[in-house]
């Protein structure tokens, strides 16, 4: 059975038992991150720019941004299993209200080339740059992801994890599209073998360890699951790249921080005007409506009185002669 054919079945029998009541809702979804287990009928590629701009830019009903909320709690190292090895990383994020809810992305460097053919030769050639895109997976159950990969990259093993335990140190998805950012914004031209799909995502993995790790966890590129194209080893970042990404790292969040309280000021705001508008426009509905609750209250207020009154008299004793 193919894994469309049992992601398929799985999600019928989700949402049967859901309608049964068997099963909770499902968790509410992000534009760029889905946490319910229904697969999404287009999936779409950003470029890392565009998807640190569109998670820094959203704001809910109350100026908040959910993103900062969810977190990554593992990367996973996958490689291509053609004759070159592509490599890409799947990072998996928790929901913000709903702890056991989780969605994934996949992530990876690719080559922007306007002409000729790339080779390993073709590295002080301006007319390749790195292209760095993000696809939105969907709920990360291992099948759904396996059922995606599959249909992105046809054949890919797994290399390795990491994984990031300690929940109050986790980064958010808000910094992960920060950090992806600064990695792609890294002074250094696509090269096969300098600055491919494994420099970025070693570098991806290393400056989230550093900016976000505990000592002892996990290490993601080991010696012997370097990168390669096809038999030639490539080259992983070095420490100084490693270190200039990570010492622009929190200027560049706080720059990020203040473009999006803004807009979640501004949001509110908007509201704001919006309820005080609603307001206004309804105030005479509103000013009417109270004047008939005040009208009902004394007539009540009349009625109760004169019933006391008659009851008081038919109470009183007649008078003797």
């Amino acid at each position: 059975m193919s894994f469309k054919v049992r992601a398929s079945i799985s999600r019928l029998v989700t949402n049967y038992l859901r309608r049964l009541g068997i099963l909770e809702p499902p968790p509410e979804d992000l534009p760029s991150l889905w946490f319910d287990h229904k697969s999404p009928t287009t999936r779409h590629l950003m470029s890392v720019d565009i998807y640190k701009k569109y998670l820094s830019e959203h704001i809910d009903g109350d100026g908040k941004n959910n993103y900062m909320e969810c977190f990554l709690y593992r990367i996973d190292h996958y490689r291509c299993s053609q004759t070159v090895e592509h490599e890409f990383l799947v990072l998996h994020f928790t929901h913000w209200d709903s702890p056991a809810a989780t969605a994934a992305i996949c992530v990876d460097r690719s080559v922007r080339q306007s002409s000729g053919i790339l080779t390993p030769s073709s590295s002080t050639s301006s007319e390749n740059s790195a292209n760095d895109m993000i696809e939105p997976i969907g709920c990360a159950s291992n099948l759904n992801i396996k059922s995606c990969l599959t249909e992105k990259f046809k054949t890919f093993k797994h290399i390795s994890s990491l994984s990031f335990r300690n929940q109050s140190t986790r980064p958010s998805a808000l910094h992960v599209a920060v950090l992806l950012f600064q990695v792609n914004q890294h002074p250094i031209n696509y090269h096969l073998l300098g600055a491919p799909c494994y420099w970025f995502g070693h570098a991806v993995c290393k400056s989230l360890q550093i900016l976000f790790g505990q000592e002892g966890e996990e290490e993601v590129f080991k010696p012997h699951t370097r990168g390669q194209f096809g038999p030639i080893p490539v080259f992983k970042p070095s420490q100084d790249d490693v270190n200039v990404i990570c010492d622009g790292f929190w200027d560049a969040y706080e720059q990020t921080m203040k473009v999006a309280e803004a807009r979640g000021l501004r949001r509110l705001e908007e509201r704001e005007k919006l309820v005080q508008q609603a307001l206004a426009d309804h105030q005479h509905e509103i000013d009417e409506r109270d004047r008939q609750i005040a009208k009902m209250q004394a007539e009540l207020e009349l009625l109760k009185a004169q019933f006391t009154a008659s009851r008081d008299t038919a109470e009183s004793p007649l008078p003797s002669f």
